[in-house]
């Protein structure tokens, strides 16, 4: 009941409903604040998603308030219900697959959590578990674009989730010793070299390479450039240095 009553929360804040306003109201004007509701939530969420012409529907959230009337008949035990739509077919969330429940409650929480004034710390341990390859890109697009003052730390194997541009941010981690409950140390992204093959895999995998074992590149010493263009320059300034330097001994 917990985990429902926070999900409820958090999409109210992220639609910007207050429902305690929205209890003070009649019928009519309740479904037109839940329908505008709805309009900000869902035109932030489809942003978030890499649409492709044979691609699923985004999905559509929607929430309403009701009441029984076979056994409330004032109206006054009232409840929200919400609803993840595929198309034109509205499902409860219980119906709907693992990934997009948690897809769904995860991009609720950012957006509740960037409508708070005290600074926020989310740690989320492996958010693309049960994400396809896709929806793990479309997750990477919802946690670069949060607001306001939360910062998100998580941890993963997939290299989906690993932004290549940005691997200042990558910080690796790994036990100091083989014991299963044995201390762990943090590595950050200058001294990526020092972890374990292990440790690096997913980072291998996206490269599509160990480069660890290849005996192509030497190990040090080396700079990779992106063009061609780049190597002439750099041996251009190297005999140059060189140069300069064998004159001054």
């Amino acid at each position: 009941m917990g985990v429902a009553k926070n999900a409820a929360r958090n999409y109210l804040r992220a639609a910007g409903i207050s429902l305690r306003d929205l209890l003070t109201v009649d019928r009519r004007a309740q479904i037109a604040i839940t329908e505008r509701g709805d309009k900000k939530v869902n035109e932030r969420f489809r942003k978030f998603f890499e649409v492709e012409e044979n691609s699923l529907p985004v999905p559509r959230l929607r929430c309403r308030l009701e009441f029984r009337p076979e056994t409330d008949t004032t109206g006054t035990c009232r409840y929200l219900s919400f609803w993840a739509a595929d198309g034109e077919t509205d499902f409860y969330p219980v119906q709907r697959s693992r990934g997009v429940k948690w897809f769904v409650s995860l991009f609720l929480l950012l957006s509740a959590s960037e409508t708070t004034r005290r600074g926020r710390l989310l740690l989320l341990d492996e958010p693309g578990a049960w994400l396809h390859i896709r929806a793990q890109r479309n997750l990477l697009r919802l946690l670069n674009a949060v607001e306001g003052d939360v910062q998100v730390v998580y941890t993963t194997h997939s290299p989906q989730l690993i932004e290549y541009d940005k691997l200042y941010r990558v910080r690796a981690v790994q036990r100091t010793t083989g014991q299963p409950s044995g201390p762990t140390k943090i590595i950050d992204a200058a001294h990526l070299g020092s972890a374990t093959s292990d440790t690096l895999s997913p980072l291998y995998t996206a490269i599509g390479a160990d480069l660890s074992h290849q005996q192509h590149i030497q190990k040090s010493d080396n700079v990779l450039l992106e063009e061609i263009s780049g190597f002439y320059y750099l041996s251009a300034f190297w005999q140059l240095t060189d140069a300069h330097n064998q004159h001054i001994s």
